[in-house]
């Protein structure tokens, strides 16, 4: 590292010779067991101070400088690591590289110094938890003392050795001071990182008898020349340092300037007997920005102080907003307000405010007070306005000309900113309005009542304002010599005068009524009103909610006058006369009835373009189509309108077809139709299937649903039309022999319904095997042996009768003996069996004897009453010679 290469060889060859005499003495290393606490500790002596930055200038007699104790000989830096205080990494992943900063720097005698140590992990993640250790390599002309250590858990050894814990972020710190001129080798190690290449760093601190009084940052007015003052001397008597060199450089040129108008970034200004070196930084042009500068002494030592300043240059920046209304009108007092704003970062000085006041506008007062008011110009002595500060003034214009009107503000500081800002207001004289109202409707021969409203809505006054008002046609005056003319000398602004007259409706229609008004300023306005003029007409309608209904249900006619007429009718009489047919049950609203059964009702009034609505029910109590009339009379007028109803009958017809035989267990699909065969529609149509005892349901359509039960199946059919059949299947399966009844019906929400019966007759279920096997096979020549005959009612709930066997044996055999058995010849006929209960079996044997040799084949056959044909089988036999 540069750290090493820049020593002489002495200094690398007393670094052997210490690390060979270390080696030596692995005894006189640290106690590993001794207590941090009992080693000195510099911190208890000196109160730590904050690192101080290299660039900074550092007041540094107040540190005292410590007493150095004796140094601590160790064998090796690992051996330090692993005896005396134990090792601790709570980081995650193993630290993989560490890093000081800065690794080489000057600085002041009787100052402070801190390094940053920095571990990471592979990757560059930081390694947190991390003991680091910190030492000051003491030999030869070194010098410096540890202060603190900073970081977790930090532990100081003595002046030369530390330990510390690295934070969240992988770091720790070790600030160090020293009292006399000379270098402080340091030397950062990390026992966790096994990599002997990267688990220490080193760093080197000059320390020197100098010291700098850098300048701070400042403000400046934009403009103005800046001088920059650097003071070099000795730490040690304060002395100052001639000829030493300073070098200033702009760093941040924008806005542009220059140091001593030199046309370079960089100036070297050599301090002077007493130490100081001085600069002048000017600005090209007065612009607000900043500028920051380098400094930079360079010590024939080698050493380097470093200090950059900020230069703010700052200026005022005016600006004036003024307010006010758009428009005024003629002689009124207007309210306006001027706002000053700096804008800027130093403060404006001096300032003044003036307005420039238009010829129609009146200067009438301000607050504050105008420090002079001189025709047409006002005038303000504001004084000093500071950054982000505002100052307003109102004022009370007047206005005293029609037309627009510009006010120019305008503000002046001492510095020479300047600012304005003009405001248009529109002078307007008054405005007229004018609005007419009307009876909005009368009939033929009324009164119209009407009604003049002039209004001055400007902001000015009018004068001699004239209403000149024209009769509609149609209309005449009432009474016929009432004026249509008035005269209103002045009308103030926001003032109104009304007028009342009154015309008779001569016509019927839409009549309007015009009236004009006009002022000497040229304001004009017109308004109008219409009445219309009416008279009734009436009308009736009729109508029935079902033109057909079933015989004995409701009806309901609704009867609607309606007065189609512009004007209102009274006293209308409404007369229904109900037919033969029909029987009354209720009207709405009730009504009288009449000499002849008729139904009658009187409408005091209704208005135009409105209707009466009269609500009648009546039962059908005939067949056949039934008219109903209604008669409305109005002013002598009559209109009749009519409804007509059909009384329907409903009527529905059922029937069932299918089998009329099944066997118990067997299944039959029966068929059910319902036809609508009445006069009206039939809705709710349902068809309802009554299983009798002796069956099961076993399925229907996907519309069929059986009951819990069983013992119903019902299809919801919904509409059916006169004429139109259902159709429903269902399956159904005997259970017990004999006779039943299938029942069905069907129903209608218009009541109509119908049944329909089917027998059926349920059979036993036949069903009988036979078998016949031989004992011995083969069977040699001389031999006896068997057959044996089964017979098996297979069927589950039914008997088999009269059972006869009959028997044929081969020629090859002799018959022996058959119990219960009648032999003629080779043929034996076994005993009748009168009954043979379900799943039962009979079992016959007939012995016999082989006489001849050869392949013979024994028959037997049975019949039963419940079958009509014989039932055989058949037992092969293979004889043999002995």
């Amino acid at each position: 590292m540069q750290l090493f290469t820049s020593k002489t060889i002495p200094w690398i060859i007393g670094v052997t010779a210490l690390l060979a005499l270390i080696s030596l003495f692995p005894g006189i290393l640290l106690n590993a067991t001794e207590s941090p606490d009992a080693a000195p500790a510099m911190v208890e002596s000196i109160e730590p101070a904050l690192p101080a930055s290299k660039d900074r200038a550092m007041d540094l007699e107040a540190v005292l400088a410590p007493a150095v104790p004796a140094p601590i000989v160790v064998d090796s830096l690992t051996a330090v690591s692993h005896s005396a205080i134990p090792q601790r990494v709570s980081s995650q992943a193993a630290p993989a590289t560490v890093s000081i900063s800065p690794e080489e720097d000057w600085n002041p005698i009787k100052s402070q110094h801190t390094f940053t140590i920095t571990v990471n992990e592979e990757g560059g993640a930081p390694a947190s938890g991390v003991e680091v250790e910190l030492i000051l390599n003491r030999f030869g002309e070194a010098v410096g003392d540890i202060v603190s250590v900073g970081g977790e858990n930090p532990r100081k050894v003595d002046n030369t050795f530390g330990r510390v814990t690295t934070d969240g972020d992988g770091q720790a710190t070790l600030t160090i001071t020293a009292t006399r001129v000379g270098d402080t080798d340091v030397t950062a190690y990390v026992p966790a990182i096994e990599d002997a290449d990267a688990h220490k760093v080193f760093a080197v601190k000059h320390w020197v008898d100098l010291k700098a009084d850098f300048p701070g940052d400042a403000s400046n007015l934009v403009g103005t020349d800046h001088p920059i003052a650097v003071r070099v001397t000795r730490v040690s008597d304060d002395a100052p340092l001639a000829n030493v060199e300073v070098l200033y450089t702009i760093t941040d040129n924008d806005p542009a300037a220059k140091i001593n108008d030199s046309s370079d970034a960089s100036v070297v200004a050599n301090t002077d007997a007493d130490g100081w070196s001085r600069v002048v930084l000017r600005q090209d042009e007065p612009i607000t920005g900043d500028n920051q500068v380098a400094i930079e002494i360079r010590h024939e030592s080698g050493a380097t102080l470093n200090h950059t300043i900020t230069k703010d240059w700052q200026a005022p920046s005016l600006a004036v907003d003024k307010s006010g209304p758009d428009n005024l009108g003629l002689l009124k007092d207007g309210e306006y307000a001027v706002t000053v704003t700096n804008n800027g970062n130093t403060t404006a000085s001096g300032v003044v405010l003036t307005d420039e006041l238009p010829e129609g506008l009146t200067f009438i007062s301000s607050t504050p007070p105008a420090d002079s008011a001189e025709g047409s110009l006002v005038t303000w002595q504001l004084g000093d306005i500071g950054p982000e500060e505002s100052v307003t003034i109102t004022m009370a214009l007047s206005a005293t000309a029609v037309g627009e009107q510009v006010n120019l503000a305008r503000v002046f500081s001492s510095e020479g900113f300047t600012g304005e800002d003009e405001l248009l207001t529109d002078v307007i004289a008054g405005s007229l309005a004018l609005t007419k109202t009307a009876s909005a409707e009368v009939n033929l021969g009324d009164v119209i009542d009407y009604e003049i409203t002039v209004t001055n809505d400007g902001q000015g006054a009018l004068t001699n304002v004239v209403i000149n008002d024209t009769p509609a046609a149609g209309t005449a005056l009432t009474p016929a010599d009432a004026p249509a003319q008035w005269t209103v000398a002045l009308l103030d602004a926001g003032s109104t005068e009304t007028f009342n007259f009154s015309a008779t409706a001569r016509e019927t229609g839409s009549l309007t009524n015009t009236v004009e008004a006009s002022s000497n300023e040229g304001a004009t306005a017109s308004a109008e009103a219409t009445t219309l003029v009416v008279t009734s007409d009436v009308t009736v309608a009729k109508t029935v909610n079902l033109a057909e209904v079933l015989l004995g249900r409701t009806a309901e006619y609704t009867i609607t006058v309606t007065n189609n007429g512009d004007g209102d009718a009274t006293g209308v009489s409404v007369v229904d006369s109900m037919p033969e047919g029909l029987e009354v049950v209720s009207s709405e609203p009730t009504a009288s009835v009449g000499n002849a059964g008729t139904l009658e009702w009187t409408i005091d009034a209704l208005p135009a373009g409105r209707s009466t609505i009269f609500t009648v029910r009546a039962r059908t109590v005939a067949g056949g189509t039934h008219t109903n009339t209604v008669t409305v009379t109005d002013r002598g007028f009559a209109d009749t309108a009519q409804a007509q109803v059909t009384a329907l009958t409903p009527s529905i017809s059922l029937d069932k077809t299918g089998s009329a035989g099944v066997y118990i267990g067997g299944q039959r699909e029966y068929t059910i139709t319902a036809t609508n065969n009445g006069e009206a529609d039939l809705t709710g149509v349902t068809i309802t299937d009554t299983i009798p005892a002796g069956m099961s349901f076993v399925s229907a359509d996907s519309d069929g649903v059986a009951s819990d039960a069983g013992d119903t199946v019902t299809w919801n059919i919904g509409g059916l039309a006169v004429g139109a059949s259902a159709a429903v299947n269902v399956t159904l399966q005997g259970k017990a022999a004999g006779e039943v009844t299938n029942q069905a019906s069907a129903t209608s929400n218009e009541g109509a319904e119908a049944t329909a019966s089917f027998d059926i007759t349920i059979l036993p279920t036949p069903g009988a095997s036979l078998s016949i096997v031989d004992s011995s096979d083969p069977l040699a020549v001389g031999e006896e042996g068997a057959y044996n005959i089964t017979v098996l009612n297979q069927s589950e709930d039914s008997p088999i009768t009269n059972v006869q066997v009959t028997v044929t044996i081969p020629s090859e055999l002799e018959i022996i003996r058959s119990e219960g058995a009648e032999v003629a010849g080779n043929q034996v006929t076994f005993g009748i069996i009168a009954s043979l209960a379900s799943e039962q079996e009979q079992v016959f044997t007939i012995a016999v004897r082989a006489v001849e040799a050869g392949d013979v084949v024994a028959k037997a056959t049975m019949t039963y009453a419940e079958f009509s044909l014989p039932v055989s089988a058949d037992e092969g036999t293979t004889i043999i010679n002995k």
